[in-house]
């Protein structure tokens, strides 16, 4: 299972990565909005953990453009 976690607070981000990949999934991350939307279209992910509050590009502006381009990866 291939996610993504998108996540400005370092210590945060780090923590949920390393603590996915103890429990097996391929991580991917980033710490902005318009490095996630940018993500969420180059690789086929199973599951996003998106944080409202990115810089460059809100959370809720990322999911909007997810949505619609029809993507159905859960959020």
């Amino acid at each position: 299972m291939k996610l993504l976690v998108a996540e400005d607070d370092k210590d945060l981000r780090e923590s949920l990565v390393e603590g996915l990949r103890m429990q097996g999934y391929a991580v991917d991350c980033c710490a902005d909005g318009e490095v996630a939307d940018e993500m969420a279209f180059s690789e086929n992910y199973d599951l996003i953990i998106l944080d409202l509050n990115l810089p460059g590009m809100d959370g809720l502006e990322v999911l909007k453009n997810i949505r619609s381009q029809n993507q159905t990866v859960n959020v």
